[in-house]
């Protein structure tokens, strides 16, 4: 090619291609198949200048195809790096599931809340799971929940009709800053805190991807202040290292000391 022989799109798109890591790449070839599916082997440019044809797709035909295109767009501009990471977190999620409970979901279309810097760990709650279900887990099978019916827990958020995300800081012990705060002061100052539900799962989530099976907390335990029991107490989740079991109990409203803290959530 000489240099003054213009660039095509497709030698252009094959030069952005090659700057891209292999995720990006693979997460790019996945949107070319959807993009693939809905074209049905036309071109984007004979799609696109057929006004006949674009009205022969569906509402959510089009909807799909203005959704891959953008991806696509923002791929080879490189704009959404950031995106595949959030992808490899949610697939992730997806084998916890099938390994830990035998289940398949599919979370690529769930709401995301917006990232915030310092709450890197990503949390889904499968639409249907129930405390119940978490605690009849093999590695559960030694824990202890004491004085309170785990069936007359309520929740902040709730799996009834849909699953859901929430970030929190990536720590093995709960948040140092939110040390000596009751449930009470936390609501007044609407910091929003992790449930039991979302505690226990993010328990197996470490438990199961970490290379020596550890469990959270050494000396602290989790103020749960996005539940609370049918007298209004809030539960509480530690490990006791001596006995190696979880410890589920209960807190009221108003206590705060140093080995109590809440994990804050972003949803």
């Amino acid at each position: 090619m000489s240099e003054h022989e213009p660039i095509t799109t497709q030698e252009k798109t094959s030069e952005l291609t090659h700057a891209l890591s292999p995720e990006q790449t693979g997460y790019l070839e996945k949107l070319k198949v959807e993009l693939d599916e809905i074209l049905k082997g036309e071109s984007v440019e004979g799609l696109l200048t057929d006004r006949e044809r674009i009205n022969q797709l569906n509402k959510e035909e089009r909807e799909k195809l203005v959704k891959t295109l953008e991806e696509i767009r923002k791929i080879l501009s490189n704009e959404n790096t950031g995106n595949f990471e959030l992808q490899e977190k949610i697939e992730d999620w997806q084998k916890f599931y099938k390994k830990v409970f035998d289940k398949e979901y599919d979370f690529s279309d769930l709401r995301i809340p917006e990232h915030i810097e310092g709450f890197d760990r990503l949390i889904i709650v499968a639409q249907g799971t129930k405390l119940e279900t978490i605690l009849n887990i093999r590695w559960y099978s030694n824990s202890v929940a004491g004085g309170f019916d785990l069936n007359k827990v309520t929740d902040d958020r709730d799996t009834l009709d849909h699953s859901y995300a929430v970030w929190i800081r990536d720590r093995v012990v709960a948040d140092e800053e939110l040390m000596f705060i009751s449930a009470e002061e936390l609501k007044k100052e609407n910091i929003k805190g992790i449930t039991l539900l979302e505690r226990l799962i993010y328990e197996l989530k470490y438990y199961t991807e970490s290379k020596k099976f550890e469990h959270l907390e050494y000396d602290t335990s989790t103020l749960c202040s996005g539940s609370l029991d049918h007298l209004g107490r809030v539960p509480t989740v530690s490990w006791n290292r001596g006995n190696h079991w979880l410890e589920i109990g209960l807190a009221k409203v108003t206590d705060n000391y140093r080995s109590l803290r809440s994990r804050e959530v972003v949803s």
